[in-house]
């Protein structure tokens, strides 16, 4: 993790999100996130690289994490009677990112959020299919510790195009998202700023999918294949986008076959 580039890029980003108007056609008072504190990014980055592999060789490009502010930053995470799962615990700081357990799980925290912590059930079954490990839904944190184990034994990581959140639940939708309002100004800013700290860390990777098609439409890079794409897991309650996520989820499967087995 390059920790001073990271700072760097997230203080360019801040200025971008302070700085942003609605568009004039605007009439309810909507405007960007308040930029979220440094410290989510840097724990963010902390779990991402708790479960990033020695070696890169798939990688699963999504757009964000989901925006983490003081009061989430406020909650730990409690490890206990997981010794016989973890023998080194991943850190402590509580963000809203599947990488992290106690994401989803407010058992788990010193003290519960106010926002709802609901977690991102839809990524755990793509990352489920990914390991081999998916049946059917199971919220206990075995089968998601066994499920990041094999996915980092195996060479696959989940990596974001964006160090600054680009979904806020706190918000209505459609307010909630960047994309809504600001693809090709303020979302596309922030993805292709931060794509200066994402790059170098996912470069090496024999493989690199797009999750979700407002970062495909965003984003170019001649280490990026545009048709090596599928829509976001939360995108299929679009009849449109669950047929095509149906359509390209066996063809992702058999790509991470073909270069981790």
């Amino acid at each position: 993790m390059n920790e001073s580039l990271l700072r760097k890029i997230h203080c360019a980003g801040a200025k971008l999100l302070r700085d942003c108007s609605s568009p004039p056609r605007s009439s309810d008072g909507w405007r960007p996130f308040t930029p979220e504190p440094l410290k989510a990014a840097l724990s963010v980055e902390e779990h991402r690289w708790f479960w990033r592999p020695k070696k890169v060789k798939f990688a699963l490009l999504a757009e964000s994490h989901v925006y983490t502010d003081g009061d989430d930053l406020e909650c730990n995470i409690d490890y206990d009677g997981l010794n016989a799962f973890i023998r080194k615990p991943p850190p402590r700081q509580f963000v809203r990112l599947v990488y992290c357990l106690g994401y989803g799980n407010d058992q788990m925290l010193d003290r519960v959020p106010k926002q709802v912590n609901s977690g991102t059930n839809e990524y755990w079954e793509l990352l489920g299919r990914c390991a081999g490990t998916w049946n059917k839904w199971d919220s206990s944190l075995s089968w998601k510790i066994q499920t990041l184990r094999i996915l980092k034994d195996k060479g696959v990581w989940l990596a974001d195009a964006s160090i600054h959140a680009c979904m806020n639940p706190r918000l209505k939708t459609p307010w909630r998202n960047l994309a809504t309002r600001f693809k090709n100004t303020l979302y596309k800013e922030l993805i292709n700023l931060s794509w200066v700290y994402v790059r170098p860390t996912i470069e090496e990777a024999k493989e690199i999918w797009y999750v979700g098609n407002n970062l495909k439409s965003v984003l170019q890079d001649k280490i990026l294949n545009p048709t090596k794409s599928i829509p976001q897991p939360a995108g299929r309650r679009n009849p449109k986008s669950r047929e095509e996520y149906n359509e390209k989820l066996p063809k992702l499967i058999a790509a991470v076959r073909k270069v981790c087995n």
